[in-house]
């Protein structure tokens, strides 16, 4: 008999590294292969020219939308050549 019952079961590739898949998150959820080391993303920022940590305000929305609004939206981030989250920011400033 076997010292190890289930020796003869291979093990499985490794899922991306952490790191890597932080780094590739984007919040606005588009896929870019080419990402700018100095997009502000998070909470908060390191100013290149002092070295300081600067907090950034503001909040996160969850907004539910249906199939048909989807699409409208995202016919008009299209058209605007936006990301929908970047669209729904400038649509929000345009009504100021």
């Amino acid at each position: 008999m076997k010292s190890n019952p289930f020796g003869d079961i291979k093990k499985k590739t490794s899922p991306p590294k952490k790191n890597e898949f932080i780094e590739s998150a984007k919040v606005d959820g588009t896929a870019s292969k080419s990402l700018d080391k100095n997009e502000r993303r998070g909470s908060s920022y390191i100013n290149k020219e002092t070295g300081e940590r600067i907090k950034l305000s503001g909040k996160v929305l969850q907004v539910p939308v249906n199939g048909y609004e989807l699409d409208i939206l995202e016919k008009g981030a299209k058209k605007a050549g936006l990301p929908i989250g970047s669209y729904l920011r400038n649509l929000g400033l345009e009504v100021k």
